[in-house]
């Protein structure tokens, strides 16, 4: 039984066929060689096409979990116990079963990255694993691993950051250079939240803006789904022949 694009997803793959009907539309998959993984397309009466890719092999059975997107800003202060709230607008279309119920908290750059439990764990999940790793693969196993945290709201949807992030604490992370003050932005991108001070995100947004001309190639392929592909023709995307 297929189910809705953005909740769990049936996908039923048989020798040949790319395409099904089904009650909610019209599914097709496409094979992207650069990345191994799906595109799927749902084309509906009601509305346009709506795209998601599923990472590894398609098979029949396989279910897709595509979470929530994030988008917006909200601005926020970081009170005298740490204590953040993350936005009712977020916390209200948690699915536990396909976003969880918490957060990761992992340090990059300039800010810090709210992911929902449930997509890091996926994505812990695919990398690679074995006793034979090279020294770089460990080294950025323990960069991201032991800096993460899991951020468990309380009942107001309040995390608590951990005081080695802020940027008056005693024994700073020392794997990671963004701190933070108590005025603080959460941003929405895609499928998880960027946490930057207040500050330094206006800098940030500024020089975004000096820079659109450049960015506006990034963002129309960002955006942009191949066309489908006809039946009988390989489902490989830019590789069809």
């Amino acid at each position: 039984m297929w189910g809705k694009v953005g909740q769990n997803v049936a996908i039923a793959v048989r020798d040949g066929d790319i395409s099904h009907n089904c009650p909610n539309g019209t599914i097709s998959l496409f094979r992207i060689a650069a990345t191994g993984s799906w595109l799927i397309q749902q084309r509906t009466p009601q509305g346009p096409s709506t795209y998601a890719e599923l990472s590894g092999t398609a098979s029949q059975g396989q279910e897709w979990n595509r979470g929530m997107v994030i988008t917006d800003r909200y601005d926020h202060v970081i009170d005298d116990k740490n204590r953040l709230a993350i936005p009712s607008q977020v916390r209200n279309r948690m699915d536990p079963q396909v976003d969880g119920e918490a957060f990761y908290l992992v340090p990059e750059a300039r800010y810090l990255v709210l992911i929902p439990e449930k997509l890091f764990e996926k994505l812990a999940a695919q990398a690679t694993a074995g006793l034979a790793m090279s020294d770089e693969e460990a080294e950025v196993r323990r960069m991201v691993f032991a800096t993460a945290s899991r951020l468990e709201p309380d009942k107001q949807g309040r995390v608590i950051i951990p005081e080695r992030f802020m940027v008056n604490a005693k024994d700073r992370d020392p794997f990671t250079e963004a701190v933070l003050d108590r005025e603080v932005t959460l941003v929405g991108a895609n499928d998880r939240m960027e946490l930057w001070n207040r500050a330094d995100l206006l800098a940030h947004m500024r020089e975004l803006r000096a820079s659109r001309t450049r960015l506006q190639a990034a963002k129309k392929a960002m955006f942009t789904a191949p066309a489908p592909i006809a039946p009988g023709m390989s489902p490989s995307v830019g590789n069809a022949g």
